[in-house]
């Protein structure tokens, strides 16, 4: 495959096959992590990961900060109760005081829950394309790992290919200079006698025998 020179026309190519996509949130997935063993993440994957992870930790604090804001608002409204059917007394100037203070940090509590709960309901969309974002910016890396790693494959291919070629001849010569070794040492036995042979053989540190009891 081609090298990709424009590696921002392809992200924009690769988030547009990716829309609609139903993609796991790629920052929380221990097989994308993995993914990148070997390789260095381009800054713009960083910057990517950085935010989706800012987007994630965003989402988890707008739902405890509603929990929170509805169980305060729960409390107070208990409170408002309670202060209703207390008992007329010295104290309905008091109780009247801190009732309307109540119901004011309920109004304000409810603006809050109805920015938190737009809020919220806004942040999936903003997750889901900077996910797709990071995919895309990705898969130009992996691809182009993938063809280098293609590249270098050839060219191991390549040097396996001779390697076989030379170790094939390197056998063939081998298989020769012992088939020779073989008949000058029969012929000379024929010839003369092992007991002769022998001792040509101590006399020059000859390898014949060596080459002999080999096989």
């Amino acid at each position: 495959m081609p090298i990709r020179k424009n590696k921002a026309s392809d992200t924009f190519k690769f988030e547009q096959v990716l829309q609609g996509k139903e993609i796991p949130i790629l920052t929380l997935d221990d097989r994308w992590h993995r993914m990148f063993v070997g390789m260095n993440k381009t800054p713009e994957i960083k910057s990517l990961e950085k935010k989706l992870n800012d987007l994630v930790k965003y989402q988890g604090k707008m739902v405890n900060d509603v929990k929170d804001l509805k169980a305060l608002k729960s409390r107070l409204m208990n409170e408002i109760l309670q202060n209703m059917s207390a008992v007329p007394g010295r104290e309905d100037t008091l109780r009247q005081r801190k009732q309307e203070k109540s119901q004011k940090l309920i109004y304000d509590i409810n603006d809050k829950l109805r920015e938190a709960e737009l809020a919220i309901a806004k942040v999936p969309d903003d997750i889901n394309q900077v996910n797709c974002q990071l995919l895309a910016a990705s898969l130009v890396l992996w691809y182009e790992k993938a063809n280098e790693n293609s590249r270098k494959l050839e060219e191991v291919d390549r040097w396996i290919e001779s390697f076989k070629n030379q170790l094939r001849d390197k056998l063939l010569e081998k298989q020769d200079m012992e088939d020779k070794n073989r008949e000058i040492y029969t012929y000379m036995n024929a010839l003369l006698g092992k007991a002769a042979v022998d001792r040509l053989d101590q006399m020059t540190g000859s390898n014949l025998r060596k080459d002999k009891k080999s096989k």
